[in-house]
């Protein structure tokens, strides 16, 4: 099966977003979902396709569900496809547009609805 960097990334974005939100550290989100920090920020940069047993202990140390993070997941990748067909942009630029101002603490009640 091909792999799905938009996919990854996307994956990786929501969990830093969620764990800002939370304001919690990559450090106490890797203790929270015993895992290992290079392996937190690994999955953050979109760099690791975590197991669905990460998922769940990630969603565990967030206090939310699975099913909360791959909503926010299909959400934003549906959201960068509908962007990319219409405006035919550049991908990167696209993604990159639509995740620049997600990272401004301010605007990620916005973003993030948890």
């Amino acid at each position: 099966m091909k792999k799905n960097p938009i996919l990854y990334n996307t994956f990786g974005k929501v969990i830093k977003l969620m764990r800002l939100n939370k304001e919690m550290t990559q450090q106490e989100l890797a203790e929270g979902a015993d895992l290992s920090i290079r392996y937190v920020i690994a999955i953050e940069k979109g760099e690791q396709n975590p197991t669905l047993d990460v998922v769940y202990s990630l969603a565990k140390a967030l206090d939310t569900s699975p099913s909360m993070i791959w909503k926010e997941v299909e959400i934003r990748c549906l959201s960068y496809r509908l962007s990319s067909d219409r405006l035919g942009a550049h991908p990167t630029l696209l993604r990159e547009k639509a995740f620049a101002s997600t990272h401004q603490r301010g605007l990620l009640s916005r973003w993030c609805r948890f």
